[in-house]
Order: structure tokens, then C-alpha cells, then sequence
């Protein structure tokens, strides 16, 4: 994961609220609770009340108002590896999935591309049809992890394989 706790965790929100089949002016306002609770904003709790949310909805955000108390949800929030990666000096291989609603490719990968010091060694590659785990899937859900016979697709392997051959 390179970009902050506060976006994956916004993104994989708003992801399971489609896949739910939320309306999207219902997705879009719990995201933006949401997105205010982790920026620490206190009226999260008055707007909850006043929100049209669904009651499932409302009580997912109280539970999670919590949680963002710890200091390790403080931490992850916060967690930015974008501001890191200029100072990378060894070659990066940085592989994900299209199918992966855990960490999305998209923002990923394009966050390492733009941050990472140019290195002929580096590959940074959306891997077409495989999930989080590296394998091919129908959806990419993490319910679907337990349905999948394959460990990690053999092209990944080859990947890794082939890139490691090549810094020598």
C-alpha cells in the first residue's frame, strides 16, 4: 500500500457499499462521514443524527468512531508512503492486481510510478484478473479467497522470477 490509510480505507468503503447496492447518493454521504471522522472532525456524532443514512449504515460509523481513537487507526490513517518514496534507492518490483479491492491498482500503482526515483530496474505492473492474493478470480472479493484453488498465479512467480534474474 502506498497511498494513506484514510484512501484505502475510503475507497474499500465505498467499493463494498456498491457491491451492497447502495444507492450512490447514500454511498457518497456515508464516505463523506466518514472521510470527516477520519480527518478527526467531532460533529460526525450531530450529523449522524440528522444524516438519511440507513440505520445499518449510521451504526457502522458509530462503531467505527471507536475504533479511530486507537492509536494504531490514528497511525493508519495518517500512514502516507507517497512522501517516502523519493528516497528509494534500490530497484522496486510493485505488482497488483485489477482485481484486488483490498489495495485498488489504479491509485497504487500510479502513486508509485509518479513517486519512485527513476531506476531502469524498477517494474511496476496491474497484473490483469488476479486479486489481492495473486489470483485469477471472478470478482477479486475477499469472500471469494476461500473458493480459489490456485496459491498464486504461476505469471506472478514468473514475474518474480524473471525480475530477480535481471539485477544481476
Amino acid at each position: 500500500m502506498v497511498v494513506s490509510g484514510k484512501e484505502l480505507l475510503l475507497d474499500q468503503n465505498r467499493y463494498a457499499l456498491n457491491q451492497a447496492g447502495y444507492p450512490q447518493e447514500v454511498v457518497n454521504e456515508y464516505c463523506g462521514l466518514l472521510a470527516l471522522a477520519f480527518d478527526g472532525d467531532e460533529s460526525v456524532s450531530r450529523k449522524l443524527e440528522t444524516s438519511s443514512l440507513p440505520s445499518e449504515l449510521k451504526q457502522n460509523i458509530k462503531g467505527g468512531l471507536r475504533q479511530l481513537k486507537t492509536p494504531y487507526m490514528q497511525y493508519f490513517l495518517t500512514l502516507d508512503m507517497r512522501d517516502s518514496l523519493g528516497k528509494v534507492k534500490c530497484p522496486v518490483l510493485a505488482l497488483n492486481g485489477t482485481k484486488d479491492t483490498q489495495v485498488f491498482y489504479q491509485n497504487n500503482l500510479n502513486a508509485l510510478k509518479n513517486g519512485l526515483p527513476s531506476n531502469a530496474m524498477n517494474k511496476v505492473m496491474a497484473l490483469e484478473g488476479l486479486n489481492h492474493l495473486f489470483q485469477h478470480c471472478t470478482t477479486g472479493s475477499v469472500n471469494e479467497y476461500a473458493t480459489i484453488e490456485e496459491t498464486v498465479s504461476p505469471e506472478v512467480l514468473e514475474i518474480i522470477s524473471q525480475w530477480i534474474k535481471s539485477l544481476k
